[in-house]
């Protein structure tokens, strides 16, 4: 398995492998293609099903907060739009410490069965206290727009801005260019906006 280097890179644009949809064209980097922020921002909902008459406002903020979500449900996933803020310059969300949430890279992929995508997070922003895409492997035959987790693991509230470079994503040929048996055809298939989780299969 190889990486592929800038000229490679731009070959793979030119065949439509990536689409900039209604955002910044992406920027080639030495071994990396520099990916954008795309909104919806999608935050967890704390679980408030308990009994108000059981229960003093301590506990019923412990019982939300500590609630497990049961991964093989995704029903049991709840999650609300964080609402950016609009200026000028454009749309942004806030980031408090420890806050956790859901975004997009406004770039569609179209991956071929011969090659597979590792998703990076950026060295200035990881230096702020940003860490984007804890599950960044993409599968050979993917098609759509990247989810992204992103966590603020810093002491400062961070402002991030909608088609900022927020992320990598560096690409892989298989060995000797070999293409895969069964391509991706998974539950995540087609996305092209922020996705909130599907139950583990």
């Amino acid at each position: 398995m190889g990486v592929y280097v800038d000229h490679q890179i731009r070959e793979l644009l030119k065949l439509g492998v990536i689409t900039a949809e209604g955002g910044p064209e992406p920027s080639v980097q030495p071994s990396s293609l520099d990916l954008h922020l795309a909104g919806p921002i999608l935050r967890q909902q704390v679980r408030e099903d308990y009994d108000p008459y059981e229960s003093d406002e301590a506990k019923r903020r412990h019982y939300a907060l500590w609630r497990p979500v049961d991964l093989r449900d995704p029903q049991d996933h709840h999650w609300t739009e964080l609402k950016p803020k609009v200026c000028e310059q454009g749309r942004s969300w806030f980031l408090e410490p420890g806050a956790f949430v859901l975004g997009c890279t406004s770039q569609v992929f179209h991956l071929p069965p011969s090659v597979s995508v590792k998703v990076e997070g950026k060295s200035t922003l990881g230096r702020a206290g940003l860490i984007i895409e804890t599950a960044g492997w993409v599968e050979a035959g993917f098609q759509g727009s990247i989810t992204l987790e992103i966590l603020n693991v810093g002491k400062r509230t961070l402002r991030i801005w909608e088609h900022m470079p927020i992320c990598q994503a560096v690409f892989h040929s298989h060995h000797d260019n070999s293409y895969a048996d069964k391509p991706y055809s998974g539950q995540y298939q087609g996305q092209t906006t922020t996705r909130v989780p599907g139950g583990v299969r």
